[in-house]
């Protein structure tokens, strides 16, 4: 027993010491017998001279003991302490996420974040049969047809902001800038320059376009404007609406000036629906319908309201003293409908204006265009609608189930896509405001693509396409029809 206590007392008093009395007898394990003996002797001198010393000022061997049971639970909550503080530093710091969702920087508590995105698209067009007569040379050419960059985030969770620029054609400009505030998934609000609410294909968003080029839909339908918006999702995608004002713009140029030199403005409004997204009936499920319109008085020249074909070739101009003299309305009907590997757009869109030329003579003027595409994922994968511009996630998105690799047997995804458009001029036109000399009365057009998913962030394209005209040429004939093959390959991030 009385060895018992003088061994514990022995480990508290090291303990206290800072002596580890095992070391020593370690450290002997690679002595020889005597030297391991003689360590054994020195350290048992060395204890008793320690315990002498300890005797000389006794201390309770029990309150040595809870000294250091004391000792060791300040440690142990120090230790929770320090587990808490790192805890909570971590919540408190910010994150980053390099994924293929791009590049994002988050708070901590996901109120803050911030996300930069990317788009390139490098076209090439090569005509056929083209000729050099009454219609304009056609070059082939390579083109850097898109290159953006994205900035979007939100901030105190309630704010969003979205920011994109344009670099392809040569010319850098600011395409979107705008804040938005969400009440709640059924109320939002926006200000800033964005996206018109009206084209269903133009507002699909560009990454996420079918065929290299827009229909001729596109040049009826308004591109970007400043203004203010109320948006909103209903019942989880039963209802998406938009509704707002702003200082109207052209026809298919988007020329949106950061001022308006009048005090007229226009109202936009659209709404889509999905009448049977919670159907049992599967093949209903995807089926999309909507309108948008826009109304408001407008003035100033239509000299750059240019309709193009989509070799990007200008097939109608109005007359330089033309310009817009007093009430626009447009109104665009509009269908989406997906069934797993299956998908449909169809969309008509009327454009009516009042204008005058300089002989002040005044006319309304309804021009018209509509198209219907579809298109079959040929590897099994789904169609997939996606909305809620501008975050980029809108659009009919194809993601593949096996991401590109060769060395393994993965191919991508691959898409057939066809498409019938057509664009109308009204014949007023031609009575004052336009010549069929070199603009001409309409537009038909047909194409099929080829479409191959490498992968979610890059997709290559091949079109061919022809476009006939009525008018359009010297002596009021027919310019010539014109045959396209277009590619693109495209990163989008």
């Amino acid at each position: 027993m009385k060895r018992t206590k003088v061994l514990v007392l022995s480990a508290a008093i090291n303990s206290l010491l800072g002596v580890n009395s095992l070391q020593p007898v370690e450290a002997a394990t690679e002595l020889d017998k005597d030297a391991k003996i003689n360590a054994l002797e020195r350290r048992i001198l060395l204890l008793e001279k320690r315990l002498s010393a300890s005797e000389s000022n006794p201390a309770p061997v029990d309150e040595t003991l809870h000294h250091l049971d004391q000792q060791v639970k300040i440690l142990q909550r120090q230790g929770e302490i320090d587990r808490e503080d790192t805890a909570e530093a971590a919540k408190k710091s910010p994150t980053y996420d390099v994924s293929r969702n791009g590049f994002k920087f988050e708070s901590a508590d996901k109120d803050f974040s911030l996300q930069l995105r990317g788009l390139i698209q490098a076209d090439s067009r090569f005509f056929q049969d083209d000729k050099s007569d009454a219609t304009p040379v056609t070059d082939d050419t390579f083109e850097l047809r898109r290159a953006r960059l994205l900035l979007l985030g939100k901030l105190y969770k309630n704010f969003d902001y979205f920011f994109q620029t344009e670099f392809g054609g040569g010319n850098a400009q600011l395409l979107d800038a705008m804040i938005s505030y969400r009440l709640m998934p059924e109320l939002a609000i926006r200000g800033g320059r964005f996206l018109v609410p009206f084209g269903l294909e133009h507002f699909n968003g560009a990454p996420f376009l079918t065929f290299v080029e827009r229909s001729l839909v596109e040049n009826l339908v308004p591109d970007r404007d400043n203004g203010i918006q109320f948006y909103g999702d209903i019942s989880s995608g039963l209802v998406e609406y938009e509704v707002g004002v702003g200082n109207g713009v052209k026809d298919c140029c988007g020329d949106a000036a950061n001022l308006d030199p009048s005090d007229d403005k226009e109202f936009f409004g659209r709404v889509f629906l999905a009448p049977f997204n919670r159907t049992e009936v599967e093949g209903l499920r995807d089926l999309r319908i909507g309108i948008a319109a826009t109304s408001g008085d407008q003035s100033g020249s239509l000299a750059s309201q240019k309709f193009r074909s989509a070799g990007r070739q200008v097939f109608f101009n109005y007359d330089g003293t033309v310009v817009a003299n007093g009430d626009r309305y447009r109104i665009a009907p509009q269908l989406y409908y997906s069934w797993d590997s299956f998908g449909l757009l169809g969309e008509y869109v009327l454009t009516s204006q009042e204008v005058k030329n300089g002989a002040g003579q005044a006319a309304r003027i309804d021009n018209s265009a509509w198209q219907i595409a579809a298109s079959y994922v040929l590897t099994g994968e789904l169609h997939n609608y996606l909305s809620n511009y501008p975050t980029w996630q809108n659009g009919v998105s194809v993601k593949p189930y096996n991401d590109f690799n060769p060395f393994k047997g993965k191919w991508g995804a691959f898409e057939v896509a066809a498409r019938y458009n057509e664009l109308n001029v009204e014949d007023v036109v031609f009575a004052g405001f336009a010549s069929l000399d070199n603009s001409a009365r309409k537009a038909s057009s047909w194409e099929v693509g080829l479409n191959w998913y490498l992968n979610k962030h890059i997709k290559a394209q091949v079109d061919y396409s022809q476009t006939s005209f009525d008018g359009g040429t010297i002596l009021r004939g027919d310019r010539d029809t014109e045959s396209l093959v277009q590619s693109r390959l495209q990163l989008f991030f």
